[in-house]
């Protein structure tokens, strides 16, 4: 079932979903269009860096396509828990494998690329350049946090993951900053919050081997501290999360998406 909203923006309805699949619309654009159906439990499409400049519902779908998986959705599956991994396996998914001069179609169960299938007399697997078809895939509205999705792109089957639970395998830092800033943002906007729960500190190491922790204040303000060999803790700077975010990226080593993210966001200034 597709789902139809109205962009503000030109009063356009365009498609943003099918069901409660939001293919063509982030959460961060929430505010730029009007629908009617909006409950806990969405999946938004992932806030790839590179799509930042695309309207709701302008999105090409998919967003994995047969030979390209873009480089901020990879994740490092040696770094999941055994527990979330055993999970993943329990719940296989299908796949069909055929072979087009015979006419021959073979369905096998799909462990998203952490086990082989059972072989047995007549039919045997192996790997051939094996490769994670694992990534990030959606951000999901929860009652009480914001899940960060994985899914697997031969049997689109998804799990939901807290931010710590999922942290380590991401594998771009620059998503991984983005999708903390969601997280806790989103954790914020809760009516339903409570301070033991405050989420998500993120420990990052910054040049010269320092290393660095961002966290916020129960009231919503982001903090960087710097956090020394004996444990002393020193605030570097307070604010909004693009305050914070920015001195962030003059003390991290300045190659690779460091370097794209200052281009991106200090020439902004």
């Amino acid at each position: 079932m597709s789902e139809m909203a109205i962009r503000i923006a030109d009063g356009k309805e365009i498609k943003i979903g099918t069901c409660n699949e939001m293919f063509y619309c982030r959460y961060d654009q929430w505010n730029q269009i009007h629908y009617d159906y909006m409950q806990n439990g969405l999946l938004w499409r992932i806030p790839l860096p590179e799509e930042d400049d695309i309207k709701p519902g302008d999105f090409p779908y998919p967003l994995i396509r047969t030979d390209y998986k873009p480089w901020h959705v990879i994740i490092d599956e040696s770094k999941l828990e055994l527990e979330d991994k055993s999970l993943m396996m329990r719940n296989p998914g299908s796949l069909q494998m055929v072979e087009k001069y015979m006419g021959l179609i073979a369905s096998v169960k799909c462990y998203h690329g952490l086990k082989l299938p059972e072989s047995s007399e007549e039919t045997m697997f192996f790997w051939n350049g094996k490769s994670s078809p694992l990534y990030l895939s959606f951000l999901e509205n929860g009652k009480d946090q914001m899940f960060v999705c994985v899914s697997c792109r031969c049997c689109r089957k998804t799990w939901g993951f807290s931010f710590n639970e999922i942290a380590p395998a991401i594998s771009s830092l620059w998503m991984k900053l983005r999708l903390w800033h969601a997280c806790t943002d989103y954790w914020f906007s809760l009516p339903s919050k409570k301070s033991e729960d405050k989420p998500y500190d993120l420990m990052l190491i910054g040049a010269k081997n320092r290393a660095y922790r961002l966290t916020t204040t129960m009231e919503g303000e982001y903090m960087l501290i710097l956090v020394k060999e004996n444990n002393e803790k020193i605030t570097e700077v307070s604010g909004t999360w693009e305050v914070v975010r920015n001195k962030l990226l003059t003390l991290l080593e300045n190659k690779g998406e460091v370097f794209e993210m200052r281009c991106r966001y200090l020439n902004e200034e």
